[in-house]
């Protein structure tokens, strides 16, 4: 699993680096803005007397949501 995440980060940086490249290559260095950067988000939930049907005394209702995506703007 710790290899799929390595392969898929690896992927994700090729693609944004050799799309400004791309840019770069059609438009000529001069005439392209490029700004990029990454976005991260934590969050924690609780939920509290949530009813849900369940017949399990699950008492996990605190937990965290993540977020994380990378952008690219070509200009």
């Amino acid at each position: 699993m710790k290899r799929l995440w390595s392969v898929f980060i690896a992927f994700m940086l090729i693609a944004v680096f050799s799309s400004q490249a791309l840019a770069e290559h059609i438009f000529g260095p001069d005439e392209l803005d490029t700004t990029y950067g990454a976005y991260f988000r934590l969050r924690q939930e609780t939920w509290d007397n949530v009813f849900d049907f369940s017949h399990f005394d699950n008492l996990d209702d605190n937990f965290f949501r993540l977020k994380t995506s990378l952008w690219t703007k070509l200009d």
